[in-house]
């Protein structure tokens, strides 16, 4: 859970891989529903995580950042470190 970002909406899908929460009321009532739903907060945090895994590590954000310089072919990567999922 986070506070409200816009811009995650580009890399988290709200709801399956990411919980916004507008304030502390919001909070407080998300964190007891989602403590009384283990098995949606479960799949919410798996779906997130592997997400974060597959698309937006250190390395992943390298390689963008280098291939936007012109350091790196479409298809090259500097490293690829990320877990097996």
């Amino acid at each position: 859970m986070t506070t409200r970002d816009d811009s995650l909406k580009e890399y988290y899908v709200p709801g399956q891989e990411i919980v916004f929460f507008e304030d502390a009321d919001d909070l407080v009532e998300k964190c007891r529903y989602y403590l009384k739903h283990e098995d949606e907060r479960r799949a919410i945090a798996e779906a997130g995580y592997r997400r974060t895994l597959v698309e937006h590590t250190y390395a992943h954000r390298f390689n963008q950042i280098f291939q936007q310089m012109g350091l790196l072919s479409r298809c090259g990567e500097i490293y690829s470190g990320a877990p097996q999922l």
